[in-house]
């Protein structure tokens, strides 16, 4: 019997970037990872696998008594079986367990995994049990590497910006939590992350960092410029003109839109800049990762884009910066009119200078594409990746069966997309992408589309991604799976019909417009889920069978063509026989998210 000893992958590309961070609101948190062995694994030779949390950080919050505190780790390998471990801890309050506390490696037992590749997915999912812990308690957890992910020791703040709603959080151990004047929250981010809008009139306010003093920085985050306009991406920018300034923003420099790293050290009358432009024209629309750095020990200022040094130079100023304002996101300063307009994810800020290889790594966190979607030994049914132009294709090829989807319509091939292209559908009465044949759904489905929302469609109910009885009256059957926007309601979601008796899980609110998100609907045969990019947002209980004999696949309306139509940009459009489980719908959206080819970053890997 083969004994293996893996190692969650933190900071590397083999890692997806939930295992970065998670939101909860009960005390648990699940993180997906991906499992690297030095060869090939043998399915029949894998039985017992000790999962080593080598960089593994658990940052307990509120905790009381915590002493009191059981930690229960469960491991869930797609398409193998695992058992679970438990540990009793004793905890600091608002400490942190470290691999120290841990162990070595926490063993779990694993067996049928049912692969040969060099690659096991799953999650770890983290239980705190707390006689002061009740269902209504907030808890918020970390998960991430003290050393390679996060460099916690000089993190001052770090705002992936991944909340659906309220106040944006600090996912450091500092808890610079900050307001959110009226940026808009659950877009598609960069790398995993979900990311904020900002449409030139809005900021992410953060407070207390003026306790901070500042002998060196760095600034990085992701950002996703739709205008063309000098504007702010991180700033703490001083509240007089001889105050302490530092940041990072992206403006017009010899005509391109580039980004620059900025600081004043406050000594001279009024404002004096020492400011640091990049190369690289970041107004194209597209995601870029923008770092700057200062070094107060010899002056070193760097601008980086997209994890590579593009511009360096040494300024005479040694000393500290501790600017009496609060530090801005999507802005330069309070009450200015440098105001981002796009989307921005993932906000750093350290108390020190990251070198090269560290910039390199926080980009390579977002970008490296190395998660693989789930695909037919999965259980993929049917994948139209949407890369063709209706124009001069009849069909949208199925990348995993005969199931081709039949243009009908007006459909227009679309640069603005997750990967490769997308389709553009404007709402007309006779747009819809249809397959005619059924799949063999009984008891368990998924369906998942990306979406980019642009305005109401001809009626109230549009419909992104439906399989539906072809044969019931106004396509409205007894058997029927859908994702849709109400927009007379105010309210999206998705619904299971089986057998006459339904059920919808809805989120209350209009669905996100003018950017991409991706939606996902998983029906285990008891439970409907709502995901939202990669996050579980509403579950409902629904049991039954469901006949699809006569059912249809139909992206951008339902299966008769006759109303529900979309007024959108779609992309990727997948239907699994099977019930997705919350690790198998994070790789779909990492790997959208992402964006590099997925096969040579494999080959590369391998």
């Amino acid at each position: 019997m083969k004994r293996r000893k893996f190692f969650l992958a933190s900071g590397s590309a083999l890692l997806g970037s939930t295992g970065l961070y998670s939101t909860i609101q009960n005390p648990s948190v699940a993180v997906d990872f991906t499992l690297e062995t030095t060869d090939q694994v043998d399915p029949s030779n894998v039985q017992d696998v000790l999962i080593g949390f080598s960089k593994f950080n658990l940052y307990p919050k509120y905790i009381e008594n915590s002493e009191l505190a059981t930690i229960t780790i469960k491991v869930d390998i797609d398409g193998g079986k695992t058992e679970q471990a438990e540990s009793k801890l004793s905890l600091t309050d608002r400490g942190k367990i470290t691999k120290s506390d841990l162990g070595s490696a926490v063993p779990i037992r694993v067996s049928d995994v049912g692969t040969s590749n060099a690659f096991i997915y799953g999650s770890v999912e983290i239980q705190i049990d707390h006689p002061n812990i009740t269902d209504d308690y907030r808890q918020r957890f970390v998960i991430g590497s003290s050393d390679v992910q996060l460099f916690e020791s000089d993190l001052i703040g770090w705002w992936p910006l991944s909340e659906y709603s309220g106040s944006a959080l600090d996912y450091s151990s500092n808890e610079n939590d900050s307001s959110v004047n009226q940026a808009e929250q659950g877009f598609a981010g960069k790398g995993g992350l979900q990311a904020y809008r900002f449409d030139g009139s809005e900021e992410v306010e953060i407070p207390n960092i003026s306790a901070y003093d500042i002998n060196s920085f760095t600034v990085s985050s992701w950002v996703k410029i739709k205008s063309k306009t000098d504007a702010g991406i991180i700033s703490n920018y001083g509240t007089n003109s001889n105050d302490q300034h530092y940041g990072i923003r992206y403006g017009s420099n010899s005509g391109d839109y580039v980004p620059s790293v900025y600081y004043d050290d406050g000594e001279s009358t009024g404002y004096d800049f020492t400011i640091l432009y990049g190369n690289t024209d970041i107004g194209d629309g597209e995601w870029h990762h923008v770092a700057g750095t200062w070094d107060g020990e010899n002056g070193e200022v760097s601008i980086y884009v997209d994890g590579v040094r593009e511009n360096n130079s040494t300024d005479d100023y040694q000393g500290s910066l501790n600017p009496s304002a609060d530090l801005l996101i999507g802005n330069d300063a309070a009450g200015s009119h440098s105001y981002f307009n796009g989307l921005i994810c993932d906000c750093r800020l350290y108390e020190s200078a990251l070198d090269d290889g560290e910039i390199t790594e926080i980009y390579n966190q977002g970008s490296s594409d190395t998660v693989k979607p789930p695909a037919v030994s999965e259980g993929g049914a049917v994948y139209w990746p949407l890369n063709e132009d209706p124009s001069t294709n009849s069909e949208a090829n199925d990348e995993w069966s005969d199931k081709n989807g039949t243009f009908y319509g007006d459909i227009q091939n679309a640069s603005n997309c997750i990967r490769g292209s997308a389709v553009r559908f404007t709402a007309s009465e006779d747009q819809a992408i249809r397959a005619d044949q059924n799949v063999g759904i009984s008891n368990e489905a998924t369906m998942s589309i990306w979406i980019d929302v642009r305005g109401k469609g001809d009626t109230s109910y549009n419909r992104y991604i439906t399989y539906d009885d072809s044969t019931a009256t106004n396509g409205a059957g007894d058997n029927e799976m859908t994702i849709f926007w109400d927009a007379d309601g105010a309210q999206w979601g998705c619904s299971v019909e089986t057998q006459g008796s339904g059920v919808r899980c809805l989120i209350p609110e209009n669905v996100p417009k003018s950017d991409w998100i991706h939606a996902s609907a998983v029906w285990n045969g008891d439970e409907l889920i709502l995901y939202q990019n990669g996050q579980e947002r509403v579950r409902k209980q629904k049991s039954g069978t469901f006949d699809d004999t006569n059912c249809k696949l139909t992206v951008g309306n339902r299966s008769d063509i006759a109303t529900d139509h979309v007024d959108a940009y779609i992309d990727g459009a997948r239907l699994y026989d099977k019930a997705l489980s919350k690790s198998q719908i994070r790789r779909i959206y990492l790997y959208g998210t992402r964006g590099s080819n997925l096969q040579s970053e494999i080959e590369k890997i391998r």
